[in-house]
């Protein structure tokens, strides 16, 4: 949906903007790497859990991932 392609596209320009390959990201999230990508393509929608996890990873907030949530 609209959402997951958004949330996706916004967490895959902050992990490129750090440098960082799906697989660094997921072990910062403490995700797998089939996770990010399947989010990062909206093949799945992302709990607010899971956003809390990448945003972290990230060092920014849930909101710079997802307008909606604030």
């Amino acid at each position: 949906d609209r959402w997951a392609k958004h949330v996706g596209k916004r967490i895959r320009e902050l992990r490129e903007a750090a440098g960082w390959n799906q697989t660094q990201l997921a072990e910062r999230a403490s995700l797998t790497q089939s996770h990010i990508s399947r989010i990062e393509n909206a093949e799945h929608s992302a709990t607010n859990f899971t956003l809390e996890k990448i945003a972290r990873a990230l060092g920014t907030s849930v909101g710079e991932l997802d307008p909606c949530s604030e």
